[in-house]
């Protein structure tokens, strides 16, 4: 044998083993050592808990707002970036058996991961395993990026990236995320084209709107009570009709109604709208964008909020003469008013140029209250005022409330206290009442949440109204206050009960039957002494939706889009009807109820249902 063949020399030997051991530290058993185990675990803790988080933060803000959460998206690339350096070349040498069982073991693991991050953090209309299977591969990329050069080489680690790619696609074609829930976890749909909402070709100015049935947010009073219809509850031998549905823009206005025309606010193509619908049909008759930027709130929904307000407004020339008109507030402050019978603007004003300050975080949603000769409006400002009045007439500002506290998103209602008119809010601090005539502060009560986000409207106490139900969300809670007329004139606010734990209402409203007051609490159905505060009861999920009371009878409209009616006391809620599905998604805005017909909308579509009655109504 030569000298070549003969043997090979140390040094040979000892570069070969010092490339190997470059390449992966491992034994050649495959045996991995105690540093090679812990920064395997470091790299697993980035590539499939820190990383998908702060990645779905960046993927849901995107899909909801069209633009990146930098902060976020920093970290996603931080903790990829660590990922990447402890698992570089850590298990490209294990044997083929070792190297499959950790690629099955990654990927059982990733899935496990994007299900219960969906179970813990997502609503969803589509199926949870199609859901989750669709966000695993979607998402996939996050563990290829960590773990592509600890298992293969150069060539396989392209041919992997092409095929993570290509398995992106589907939830990016076919999954959008349309908003969060009430809950704040985020609502996942499939994709769909958006309906094309077009003026009717014969629309024109509304001939006659006819007599006003309900003039704006929850009807006369604002308290979302409903009295003289006689609901037949037997939904089993004659369930609710379908009468028309319509795609409507975006936004969580209600209605304003008379007996020809729907009145509400929508996001169009062409812009923020006030629009007119026609009562039979739904069909779009006109519509009026406000001329500001489109608002954007992807979290809450994109759109207008506020419901319009209609008033037969008298001529200046001839007292005799009234024509009807609409007082409305969009999301970004401006307030209109417009001829109802044309959509054309009166006059429009710019209550965040008024008061200037920041805007609230989901937009102006207090509704304009219309009061003797002046509109009253909420204006955003941080330091106040948090609640204005213009004239009916020209818009200009006639008083503001001489109170630092900031408006939120309930809206002003008139209530009579004491035997004395006044205007009711719920701010962003807790509830205040001013003098309709000046603005003037006559009592203020705190009461809020943590983020002072209240927008649920007070409600009167049926044999007291002097005394008040005050509820919000979050942890908030619900109080009783009674408010007294002292010696020298002035009114007093004390505290009859409160409780944080239960009544928290997020933006819908309570109802009171008898000694119950009933409300959604953090969307489960729920049920409080009157007197005492004291749960009654609690059951019966519905999500963050809406209610209203007619009569002896409780409609409820779920977050889902069912409609459903029960009859609470305080013994229980009392169902009387199986759901009707009137809606398929997400509902946050208020119903409307005029004679049989119940008007629902969301930010996509707008349907009326024909309720059964007992007896023909006796008025609204």
């Amino acid at each position: 044998m030569t000298s070549d063949a003969r043997s090979v020399e140390p040094e040979d030997v000892e570069a070969g083993q010092t490339d190997r051991s470059a390449e992966a530290p491992s034994s050649s058993e495959g045996r991995l050592s105690r540093w090679s185990k812990a920064r395997l675990l470091l790299a697993l803790i980035c590539s499939h808990v820190l990383a998908p988080y702060a990645s779905a933060r960046v993927v849901i803000r995107f899909q909801l707002q069209g633009d990146v959460e930098k902060f976020y998206a920093v970290q996603t690339a931080v903790f990829l970036t660590i990922g990447l350096v402890l698992a570089w070349r850590q298990l490209v040498c294990l044997p083929g058996r070792r190297k499959v069982l950790w690629i099955s073991g990654l990927l059982v693991l990733w899935l496990g991961v994007s299900f219960a991050l969906l179970a813990v953090a997502s609503h969803s209309e589509i199926p949870a395993f199609i859901l989750g299977v669709l966000w695993a591969g979607g998402s996939l990329w996050i563990v290829w990026t960590v773990w592509a050069w600890s298992l293969f080489r150069s060539r396989e680690v392209l041919v992997g990236t092409v095929l993570v790619g290509l398995l992106a696609v589907p939830f990016w074609v076919f999954v959008e995320a349309t908003g969060l829930r009430g809950d704040t976890r985020v609502e996942f749909a499939w994709r769909k084209p958006r309906q094309t909402i077009e003026i009717a070709p014969e629309s024109g100015p509304v001939e006659s709107t006819g007599a006003v049935l309900w003039p704006g947010y929850l009807g006369t009073a604002r308290n979302s009570v409903l009295e003289g219809i006689a609901l037949d509850p037997d939904w089993n031998s004659r369930p609710p009709e379908t009468l028309w549905r319509q795609p409507c823009g975006l936004g969580w206005s209600s209605f304003a109604v008379t007996e020809t025309t729907l009145f509400t606010q929508e996001q169009l193509p062409a812009g923020d709208c006030v629009t007119a619908r026609d009562l039979e049909t739904g069909r779009l008759l006109w519509a009026a964008p406000d001329g500001s930027e489109r608002y954007r709130s992807g979290l809450g929904g994109d759109g207008p909020r506020a419901t319009p307000a209609l008033h037969h407004l008298t001529d200046e020339t001839d007292a005799g003469t009234t024509r009807l008109v609409l007082y409305t507030a969009g999301p970004k402050g401006i307030v209109r008013c417009l001829d109802a019978a044309t959509g054309k603007d009166i006059w429009k004003t710019n209550l965040m140029e008024l008061y200037p300050g920041e805007e609230l975080v989901h937009g102006v949603c207090g509704s304009p209250l219309v009061l003797n000769d002046v509109v009253i409006v909420c204006p955003p400002a941080e330091n106040g005022p948090c609640l204005a009045a213009l004239d009916q007439r020209t818009g200009r500002p006639v008083w503001k409330c001489a109170s630092s506290w900031r408006a939120s998103y309930a809206s002003p209602a008139l209530m009579t206290i004491c035997d004395r008119p006044q205007i009711v809010l719920h701010a962003g601090p807790g509830v205040i009442s001013v003098d309709p005539e000046t603005g003037t502060p006559l009592w203020q009560y705190e009461w809020t949440n943590e983020f002072d986000n209240n927008a649920t409207q007070p409600l009167q106490v049926q044999d007291d109204p002097d005394d008040l139900f005050v509820a919000t969300g979050y942890r908030g809670g619900i109080a009783r206050i009674s408010i007294r007329r002292k010696d020298d004139g002035a009114l007093q606010v004390s505290e009859t009960w409160s409780t944080r734990r239960l009544m928290r209402t997020r933006f819908s409203s309570v109802a009171q039957f008898g000694d119950a007051v009933v409300g959604l609490d953090d969307n489960i159905l729920c049920a409080v002494d009157a007197a005492t505060g004291k749960r009654l009861w609690k059951k019966q999920r519905y999500g963050h939706g809406q209610i209203l009371r007619v009569a002896d009878l409780l409609l409820v409209v779920e977050e889902k889009g069912s409609i459903r009616l029960l009859k609470p006391d305080r013994t229980g809620p009392h169902p009387v009807g199986d759901a009707f599905p009137a809606l398929d998604r997400k509902t946050w805005s208020h119903p409307v109820l005029v004679g049989d017909r119940l008007f629902v909308r969301n930010d996509r579509q707008m349907v009326c249902v024909r309720l059964p009655l007992l007896s023909p109504p006796a008025g609204n």
